[in-house]
């Protein structure tokens, strides 16, 4: 992806609406994967406010409640400001949650963790075959969701394969 800017989230103790939160959780669709490459985080969250969830999980995107999960569970992080030093307004995180929430009942992408694995694994890029928006992985909405509100986090092309530890901004990653 050239030509983006990429903007770094960081951590925040109060999440506001369009934040996102990490978890290395068991149960989550990704958990296995995650255990098996050293990953340190298995699921992501859009917060959307009001105590409110947006999450990819086994049977689709779904909305919840963030009382389903233990508070010293989940780190959360958020843009709050771009790369230039410039305040990024509560309106683009508001976009954020919006695209969360316009995306609830889309399927899950269960394609998108063997593939991964086989990347990390075996250094096996699969991913120029794959690039469906019509489902979603935990990650890949949160990944989506920020480049839907021109803030782009990730400079991966196909977002679906985005990792929850890519999200991870003390990772020193991407």
């Amino acid at each position: 992806m050239t030509g983006r800017t990429l903007y770094k989230a960081e951590r925040v103790l109060r999440p506001r609406p369009g934040d996102y939160g990490l978890m290395a959780m068991p149960g989550a669709p990704a958990y296995t994967d995650a255990t098996l490459l050293g990953w340190r985080f298995s699921h992501a969250v859009i917060g959307v406010g009001d105590g409110r969830i947006v999450e990819a999980w086994f049977n689709g995107v779904r909305e919840g409640s963030l009382d389903e999960y233990a508070a010293e569970d989940i780190s959360w992080f958020g843009v709050r400001r771009a790369p230039d030093g410039i305040e990024v307004s509560q309106l683009r995180r508001d976009r954020v949650a919006e695209y969360a929430i316009s995306r609830i009942g889309q399927p899950y992408d269960y394609l998108a963790w063997p593939a991964l694995f086989v990347m990390d694994y075996w250094r096996f890029d699969l991913s120029a075959l794959y690039a469906y928006d019509s489902v979603a992985s935990c990650s890949g909405l949160v990944a989506k969701a920020y480049q839907a509100a021109d803030l782009d986090l990730i400079d991966k092309p196909v977002l679906n394969l985005v990792t929850p530890d890519d999200l991870d901004p003390g990772r020193g990653g991407d």
